[in-house]
């Protein structure tokens, strides 16, 4: 939730009449270096030492997510994983567990004759295709996944953020996932 309180008033600097932040018109705001903003403070000035934290790579290796841009070929598929989420983004792909598991479960279904490499293509297709932007970093969209014991389209979330290195990378999810 932000906290910051918008109000219209005259500007603390130059009077102005405006939509404030911090008491300050968007001009003087982004403009004035004198507001006691030192130039560089980190993040441990602000929030102190970290307690605790979980990078990318350690979400892997527990299998919480599952890294696509290192998986080979696929059972009955002629490509690899990797070279197939790459037709579709740039950036490396992982997803979460739970959506694996939607995967498998349709790949388990005798019933449908679906791969792996398959279900992935159409997830990647429609997350191109029919999505909903949410913010700068996450879509929203929707994919039939026959054999995945349900009946309605199943709702998912793509968010693009950074890595342990800070490089690009994108998670796939459920919308209810962080």
């Amino acid at each position: 939730m932000n906290k910051r309180i918008k109000q219209q008033n005259s500007c603390a600097l130059c009077q102005q009449q405006s939509v404030l932040l911090l008491g300050l018109c968007p001009t003087c705001l982004n403009t004035t270096p004198q507001l006691n903003r030192p130039d560089k403070v980190t993040a441990p000035e602000i929030f102190g030492t970290v307690i605790s934290s979980y990078s990318r790579g350690q979400a892997i290796e527990d299998g919480v997510l599952v890294d696509l841009s290192q998986m080979t070929e696929d059972e009955g598929d002629s490509g690899s994983i990797a070279a197939l989420c790459r037709q579709h983004y740039k950036w490396p792909i992982a997803l979460t567990n739970s959506v694996w598991g939607i995967i498998e479960e349709a790949v388990g279904n005798p019933e449908t004759l679906s791969t792996r490499a398959g279900i992935l293509h159409d997830i990647l297709w429609m997350s191109r295709v029919r999505k909903q932007q949410v913010n700068a970093q996450t879509i929203l969209f929707e994919v039939v996944i026959a054999g995945a014991g349900r009946e309605k389209p199943i709702k998912f979330k793509l968010v693009s953020g950074t890595g342990d290195e800070g490089e690009p990378v994108l998670t796939l999810m459920l919308p209810y996932e962080d």
